[in-house]
């Protein structure tokens, strides 16, 4: 009996032994991952997508408990699949620390952040892809070891319809690209008037990329009830910021700049009362119009 008692001590003690050198660990993308502490039940050592053609999906990689991470990727089997991978970069959320914003990364060695390190893994399938199994292998570098993690990608008899064009669902995604753009300079130390255009930029063009429509034109809605104009500040020039998001599409929807009522009468869009409907024409004809000048009302435009 003492023999068995020590072999199961001896036993544990290689479990937490083992427990505390990194790990790797797969997860669906949906799946919650803490900074710290134990991590989700059902973790694996691959990553399953599904998807249809035209379509992106990812997972998740977490590497525990490694001071660097890399990772290089086998794509002799994925086909026509293209790959991206994203460095899971923690920010605060109240008093809780996340992994909420997704830093494009190449795979290179890098510091990780926290004690659990997600990593996100993109399939993004084209158009003509064909339906099948594609694979491809992840060799994760923890600093010690190479840990592989296998990528199998479904791709099922289903094309999506290219963002923009008919059968898209005319989406309405609400956000705030002010407050985008401000946490970017926060979080950054972006500053320069042409960096934090870009970062609005691409953030209309991330939304096109996932069929979403914006329910808010930002710094492209008009302030004045002229309608859209030029500034010399650029956060102030509704008409080159519309223009530039439009540019980023396309879109399958084309919310019209009107506030809802519950809106504050300060941010009034366009310093527009949307319970005075009756003051709306002059408004409305100028948008109209400066749509039209640019073609954004032409068949193919906005299904």
């Amino acid at each position: 009996m003492r023999s068995v008692v020590l072999l199961s001590a001896m036993l544990a003690a290689v479990a937490s032994a083992q427990s505390a050198h990194a790990g790797v660990a797969a997860y669906p993308s949906s799946t919650t991952v803490f900074a710290s502490g134990p991590l989700p039940p059902g973790g694996a050592r691959v990553v399953s997508l599904q998807a249809a053609a035209s379509e992106r999906e990812g997972g998740l990689v977490v590497v525990t408990r490694a001071a660097r991470v890399a990772v290089s990727v086998d794509r002799r089997d994925l086909g026509p699949i293209v790959l991206h991978l994203a460095f899971g970069h923690f920010v605060h959320f109240g008093s809780r620390l996340v992994p909420d914003a997704l830093v494009p990364w190449d795979g290179s060695e890098r510091a990780t952040e926290e004690p659990n390190q997600p990593i996100y893994v993109q399939a993004e399938v084209p158009t003509r892809t064909k339906p099948g199994i594609y694979r491809a292998r992840l060799r994760v570098a923890d600093g010690r070891r190479i840990v592989p993690v296998r990528l199998s990608v479904r791709v099922f008899p289903v094309t999506l319809p290219l963002p923009g064009t008919a059968g898209s669902l005319p989406t309405s995604f609400h956000l705030s690209p002010e407050t985008y753009v401000d946490r970017v300079r926060r979080l950054y130390g972006e500053t320069s008037p042409p960096a934090l255009q870009a970062a609005n930029d691409a953030l209309y063009g991330f939304l096109s990329s996932y069929r979403l429509s914006p329910a808010s034109w930002g710094f492209g809605e008009p302030r004045t009830l002229a309608g859209y104009g030029p500034s010399a500040q650029w956060w102030k020039n509704s008409l080159a910021n519309m223009i530039r998001e439009m540019a980023a599409g396309p879109f399958s929807a084309l919310r019209i700049p009107i506030s809802s009522n519950r809106t504050a009468s300060h941010s009034y869009i366009g310093s527009v009362n949307p319970l005075r409907p009756d003051m709306w024409c002059p408004y409305l004809e100028s948008g109209h119009g400066f749509w039209q000048s640019l073609g954004w009302r032409g068949p193919g435009v906005i299904p």
